[in-house]
Parts: C-alpha cells; sequence; structure tokens
C-alpha cells in the first residue's frame, strides 16, 4: 500500500468556509487516475473550482454594476442555488448580498478538533485520509485486530509501524467493498463518501497493545457517470447546446468540494436532516433554494452544483427534465 502525504486543505473551501488547515494523508491514489486525470490535478481542479466560484460570487452585479453577460448569468446561478433574489436588470439586492456573503466570508472558528456529522464523535483533524479507488481495501483481520471481526481495511506500512484503516460503515458482516454499491438500476450509488474510521496502530513491540484512534476519511470513486475535471470556460451542450443541464456536468473535482463542505466547510458539526430524502442534483437543489434557504447555504451539493456551473460563466443553465414514466 503505497501512502503519500497529500497537499494542504484547498485554501478557503465552501467558499470561505475553511475550520482548520488540514494536511490530508492519501491512500491508494499513487497511480490511480480517473479519466486520464491524477488525483493532483483533481485537487488543483476542485481548488480552481472554489477559487472561480469565489470569482463569480464577487462579479454579482447590483444596481451600480456593468451588467454584461456572464456577470448575469453569475446572478441566475446564484439565485438557484441559494435562493436569492436577483434581477438582470437591477441586479443583487441588499438581503442577496447578505446571503452571498455568508457563503463565501470565512469563519472566525479555528481548531483542529472537529465534531462529524455521520458519527457525532470528535475527530482530530491534524489525521484525515483521502482514500482512492475500490482496490484499496482488503476483507478480513489481522493479529490482535481490538475490533475482533472480519472488516474491510487499508493496511499502511512504515518501518516496524503498522496502520490499519477501517472504514466503520464499511465493518458489519456481508458489507460490499467500498465503491461497489449499486442501486436498484444497477447504477454505481454513490461517486465518494464520508465517513468515521478506525485507525488502529501497531507498532510492532512485543507485549504493546495497538492503538486505536477515531478519524475521518473520504473515498473518491472512479465511475462513468461523472468526468475528472472541469475546465474553466468549457462549452456546455449536453444534453443539447440549447439546453444544458448542471446534472450532465457533475465532476470528481466538484464531488470533492462536496465532501469537504461535508468535513470543515459550512455543514460541518451541521445536522440538515429534517426527514427527506438528500438534496442531491440541480433540480432537487434548487427547490430546496426556494423552499428553504438557509438549509440550501448548508447543503453541500448546493455549493457543489454552483462551483461547477460557475466553471462555464456563458451558459445559460436549465433543469434536468424528467423522465416521463407510463
Amino acid at each position: 500500500m503505497h501512502l503519500t502525504l497529500s497537499r494542504a486543505l484547498l485554501s478557503s473551501l465552501a467558499f470561505g468556509q475553511c475550520y482548520a488547515a488540514v494536511t490530508w494523508r492519501t491512500v491508494g491514489c499513487d497511480g490511480w487516475t480517473h479519466d486520464g486525470k491524477n488525483i493532483d490535478q483533481i485537487w488543483d481542479n476542485a481548488q480552481a473550482l472554489v477559487t472561480n466560484a469565489q470569482a463569480r460570487i464577487d462579479a454579482i452585479p447590483d444596481g451600480n454594476s456593468v451588467f454584461d453577460e456572464p456577470a448575469r448569468r453569475a446572478g441566475g446561478n446564484a439565485k438557484f442555488m441559494f435562493g436569492i433574489n436577483f434581477n438582470r436588470f437591477t441586479g443583487i439586492d441588499q438581503a442577496g448580498k447578505v446571503v452571498m456573503a455568508s457563503a463565501r466570508v470565512p469563519s472566525t472558528n479555528s481548531g483542529n478538533v472537529i465534531k462529524s456529522n455521520t458519527a457525532g464523535a470528535l475527530f482530530d483533524m491534524s489525521n484525515a485520509f483521502l482514500f482512492c479507488g475500490a482496490n484499496t481495501w482488503t476483507r478480513g483481520t489481522w493479529d490482535n485486530n481490538p475490533l475482533m471481526q472480519d472488516v474491510w481495511y487499508a493496511k499502511i506500512q512504515t518501518g516496524a509501524i503498522t496502520e490499519y484503516l477501517v472504514p466503520n460503515v464499511y465493518s458489519p458482516a456481508g458489507t460490499p467493498r467500498p465503491c461497489t454499491e449499486k442501486d436498484e438500476k444497477g447504477k454505481p450509488l454513490y461517486v465518494a463518501k464520508t465517513f468515521a474510521t478506525t485507525q488502529v496502530i501497531d507498532n510492532g513491540v512485543e507485549g504493546q497493545a495497538p492503538v486505536s484512534t477515531e478519524f475521518i476519511g473520504i473515498i473518491l470513486c472512479s465511475t462513468e457517470l461523472v468526468k475528472a475535471v472541469l475546465e474553466p470556460g468549457f462549452a456546455a451542450t449536453d444534453p443539447t447546446p440549447e439546453k444544458p443541464s448542471p446534472d450532465k456536468y457533475i465532476s470528481l473535482s466538484g464531488t470533492l468540494v462536496h465532501e469537504m463542505v461535508h468535513v470543515v466547510g459550512r455543514s460541518r458539526n451541521t445536522n440538515y436532516d429534517d426527514g427527506q430524502p438528500p438534496r442531491y442534483g440541480f433540480n432537487l437543489c434548487t427547490d430546496l433554494a426556494n423552499t428553504d434557504q438557509n438549509k440550501a447555504l448548508i447543503m453541500p451539493d448546493n455549493y457543489r452544483i454552483f462551483a461547477e456551473m460557475s466553471m462555464s460563466p456563458a451558459t445559460k443553465w436549465f433543469p434536468t427534465e424528467v423522465e416521463k414514466t407510463t
């Protein structure tokens, strides 16, 4: 198992809502690619998505601005994802400015210890892992396994020290290999996932028991359903040039932004479960922005979609047409 120290956390993640400077350790990412792009290229593109999204927020015109078409598109995208009041001719109003400032202004909160949405436990964010793909994982156990059962785990060997990384959600018997789950139509169930993980460290000293700690992990999955990256100014023509849909331009880099919003962004330490299914995709996120703006401001997919739309600033985006059933 190859492991490297990954790069520092995306600066100003979730458009400014970064709580801690985190260095992510990558596992299984050496040689891993999606659509010809490696993890460094995907990471760099995620940073570009965030930086560009911030620039597009700043470009949203008010009554004193120049109303060029890309600026109007930026305002329209913000209206879609965050429910602001935006008019193509008068621009953004004061209430909308407050909302968008909330979406991008850095938090004054700091520190490396966070509370996970997924587990309700405290985690040290100086110990965070980014996993690449399904082949990272082995099913089984090892000597002195304190979990006392077969689990999915990744093994890291550094000299005499052995680390076993166990995603808790994949521990129960019968759990499929991460990144391989399918929905009822046989499509991948997810592109990425954030989860609580147990790290078991065996120092290789005879008579010394392994030490277990909890940490946050993110896994990225390679699936043909998403693009690897989105280039600045890309031409949006899918499903048609006349009515391009953001749902046709889901990217792995944008998904990384989504997952980071869970971990260190605006939805950090926040329970946004209202008993409804999760809001994923353009139509549901737009509906949320129109009906519950506060929830839209903490929903990771609203940020992903806004960032991805913003990479094509000249595009007028349209909702995804729902397939009719008979």
